[in-house]
């Protein structure tokens, strides 16, 4: 069984920092707008950093395991709605203030869920391919999702951990499926520069 919640229902909102020009340079690491392109989890190891002591109220503006960022505004219509999973972080990361923070709700919501589940990457691609350029929090709130519930109406967390344990192993199967394949294509390339290019042929 389902039951649908609205974003707002399951957790909380928070918007980003704002900085002066100037601001990078080394020291606390920052999840900016180009880094939710990069695919559904952050990758820390590739973030800009601030000067230290350029937030005040740098709490306020940290990032934890299963934070779900998204997109306020970008250069690129289809930008707007994008984003990405925060994932068991070995560092404080701080989010720009281009971006919204979406916490959720631990107890009723497994975060992988939903960003893994197919309903929602598709509900998530439908608001970034909109016809807007900027997104609020009002607005993410509003969105309608659909979780499993247990016999009591409540969301099932257990459910969803077993949705997504079944999803992630279908995503590495292909994964890795993808990985043969640019193999292949390489060795084909490579044989055939060799054969029908330099005419170097293998021997007995």
């Amino acid at each position: 069984m389902e039951s649908k919640f609205k974003l707002s229902e399951l957790g909380t909102f928070k918007n980003g920092a704002n900085y002066p020009k100037g601001s990078y340079g080394k020291g606390d690491k920052i999840v900016n707008v180009k880094d939710l392109f990069k695919g559904r989890i952050v990758n820390e190891e590739e973030l800009d950093e601030l000067k230290p002591n350029t937030l005040k109220n740098k709490k306020m503006y940290l990032v934890e395991d299963g934070d779900i960022l998204f997109a306020r505004s970008s250069l690129v219509r289809s930008g707007a709605g994008m984003c990405a999973m925060i994932s068991k972080p070995e560092q404080e990361i701080l989010f720009c203030g281009f971006i919204i923070r979406y916490r959720v709700n631990k107890e009723k919501v497994y975060p992988l869920y939903l960003l893994r589940s197919p309903q929602y990457r598709k509900l998530f691609t439908d608001v970034q391919q909109t016809n807007i350029t900027n997104i609020n929090q009002e607005s993410l709130g509003n969105i309608d999702v659909y979780l499993p519930i247990d016999e009591n109406g409540n969301p099932d967390i257990i459910k969803q951990r077993e949705i997504v344990e079944i999803l992630e192993k279908i995503d590495l199967k292909i994964e890795n499926n993808n990985k043969i394949i640019s193999e292949l294509e390489q060795m084909a390339k490579m044989i055939y520069d060799y054969w029908f290019l330099q005419y170097e042929f293998p021997n007995k």
